[in-house]
């Protein structure tokens, strides 16, 4: 699956909409990429019925990212700080915990949260849980424990021009992707086609 994180307008949902991306991710959490309940709900409305909406949240108490989740219409909770997977149980609809990477031994916490739907791994620097923009050592992807490989997405600087040789491992199967096929601004529809193309082309072979 693909995941376009961090959409801001509604011009974004708009193209998003008719391109094979299978989930779309609403930044709730404080971030230059934040958006309001509102306008996730707006924006929602315009995405295909099958897409999933995905609500991205940092150590928020779990009585709020519910409520968002109700009001906003997400299909998907992301948890991407600190939570618990007591906090997982806790949730009204599915949820991806998401992993910060800043070593290879951070592998071994994708064991903690059983109740969640998907997993998430994701470069996490001292300044940021994710969406950095960088990746970690892909060669650390042989860390992730076999039974857990189908329902794990690959995040942190995946673009266009990478996203082959994240492909051709074989067996990672969802990415998540933001600032990767950003322009100054926004998403720019050119560059979400070409990851498209990349990754699948890449699949195919």
């Amino acid at each position: 699956m693909i995941k376009i994180c961090g959409i801001t307008k509604e011009e974004e949902a708009v193209f998003l909409k008719d391109l094979p991306v299978d989930l779309i991710g609403f930044v709730f959490a404080k971030s230059k990429r934040q958006v309001t309940t509102e306008q996730a709900r707006k924006m929602g409305r315009l995405l295909s019925p099958y897409q999933k909406k995905v609500g991205v949240f940092v150590n928020e108490e779990m009585e709020n990212v519910n409520k968002i989740a109700i009001d906003a219409g997400l299909d998907f909770i992301q948890l991407h700080g600190e939570e618990t997977n007591e906090d997982i149980k806790k949730a009204v609809v599915p949820v991806i915990k998401a992993i910060g990477i800043r070593k290879e031994a951070d592998f071994e916490l994708l064991n903690q949260y059983k109740d969640a739907a998907y997993l998430l791994v994701d470069h996490r620097t001292n300044d940021a849980y994710g969406g950095t923009g960088s990746a970690f050592d892909w060669s650390w992807l042989n860390r992730i424990p076999i039974e857990k490989r189908t329902d794990t997405f690959v995040a942190g600087g995946i673009n266009p021009s990478n996203v082959g040789d994240l492909s051709s491992i074989g067996w990672i199967h969802h990415i998540d992707v933001s600032s990767g096929v950003e322009g100054i601004s926004a998403k720019e529809k050119s560059l979400v086609e070409a990851l498209i193309k990349n990754w699948k082309g890449e699949m195919m072979r």
